[in-house]
């Protein structure tokens, strides 16, 4: 079972998806399901597997499928809780240094890039490093010290929150 433990400061569920009554019990974010109308199973109703009582949101039985966007979301929600990773943040990325992170943890191995020079034309005086970027603090680094789907959920964490930067720089083209 999964760690569903939710720091205090998170924001009211009604605020993040307008249309949540929260009479209505947790929505499984897989199929819409409530507490109040399950889907059906081969084995009958379906149960929570997951469940989130203030986000009033879960992942249910019939579900599976969507725990890895539970795990992405629950991330993404600490990243900004936690280590204060907000949008105002986020927004000073503009290097897209947040891509750039993601692309390292969800990589099965080390990446590298090209720092200066030319490695077709002269690879003996281009400069190659690691992908990490550059700004970013090695500390921040801790592919070494998760676990293979933790990197994961934090890259698709990473991922999101370069995507919403880039729609509030009006550089998305769908909502």
């Amino acid at each position: 079972m999964m760690d569903t433990t939710i720091p205090d400061k998170y924001p009211a569920p009604e605020t993040m998806i307008p249309d949540l009554d929260p009479n209505d019990g947790a929505v499984c974010i897989g199929c819409g399901c409530t507490d109040l109308a399950a889907c059906e199973t081969d084995n009958g109703p379906c149960h929570w597997l997951v469940r989130n009582e203030e986000f009033i949101l879960g992942v249910c039985s019939a579900c599976d499928h969507a725990l890895g966007v539970w795990q992405i979301l629950q991330e993404r929600a600490r990243q900004i809780v936690e280590e204060d990773m907000t949008a105002k943040h986020d927004d000073t990325q503009i290097d897209e240094s947040l891509a750039l992170a993601a692309a390292c943890y969800a990589a099965p191995c080390g990446i590298y890039r090209v720092k200066h020079g030319n490695p077709e034309a002269d690879p003996i005086e281009a400069e190659i490093v690691p992908a990490w970027p550059e700004g970013w603090h090695p500390a921040w680094d801790k592919r070494g010290v998760h676990p293979r789907i933790r990197q994961l959920a934090i890259a698709g964490a990473l991922i999101a929150a370069e995507m919403d930067r880039l729609r509030r720089a009006g550089l998305g083209n769908e909502p």
